[in-house]
């Protein structure tokens, strides 16, 4: 298992690390692994085919700026997650890339006002945006945060995700959840209105 990207290696060698990644995390945890994410988000149908044959039930991606239940794919009953925010300082370059890569334009109007370049800023804005309109809509949302726990050390982030962690606590409507509880909502075929959801990876 090294950690390579599934579109540079075969096809057997992705089935390969895909299998042992969840039989290596599920040693070390002694707990059910059932979500998956690609090394930098890349990957095709085989390695999907791949993540369910090692009993893998959802996939996160590395799409961003994503919030509506509508916009989370399914494949039978694997689930495939979009995110929200990432803990790293982007560009608000770096958002639209990665979404125009994915061809979902339609964002860009109504979020740029809340792009900043300092992650936890961008994250409040957003969480604060979206827990205002699902309010005002009565219409379920997510907020899916992601990162990597070396990037967080090597940039001094620790105490701003705390911060953010401090803030969402006193929002009474959100209820963190994992990857694999927000797939299992998706899997429902009648949310609650009243469901607002934060994952934290």
């Amino acid at each position: 298992m090294s950690h390579q990207v599934l579109t540079h290696i075969s096809n057997e060698k992705a089935e390969t690390e895909i299998s042992n990644c969840k039989r290596w995390l599920e040693d070390v945890t002694g707990k059910p692994v059932l979500s998956f994410c690609p090394p930098v988000g890349r990957f095709n149908r085989h390695h999907i085919a791949a993540q369910q044959k090692a009993g893998f039930t959802a996939m996160r991606t590395v799409e961003m700026l994503s919030h509506s239940f509508q916009g989370i794919k399914k494949i039978d009953d694997f689930v495939i997650l979009p995110t929200t925010c990432q803990v790293f300082n982007h560009s608000g370059m770096a958002y639209v890339r990665n979404n125009v890569k994915r061809m979902q334009f339609v964002k860009f109007p109504s979020l740029w006002r809340f792009f900043n370049a300092d992650w936890e800023m961008m994250s409040r804005n957003y969480i604060n945006h979206l827990c205002e309109a699902s309010r005002r809509h009565n219409k379920p949302v997510y907020f899916h945060l992601w990162g990597h726990s070396w990037e967080i050390a090597a940039r001094s982030l620790w105490n701003s995700l705390e911060r953010f962690f401090n803030h969402i606590s006193e929002i009474p409507e959100i209820t963190p959840i994992t990857n694999a509880e927000l797939a299992n909502i998706t899997r429902q075929t009648n949310l609650r209105h009243e469901t607002k959801a934060l994952v934290v990876e």
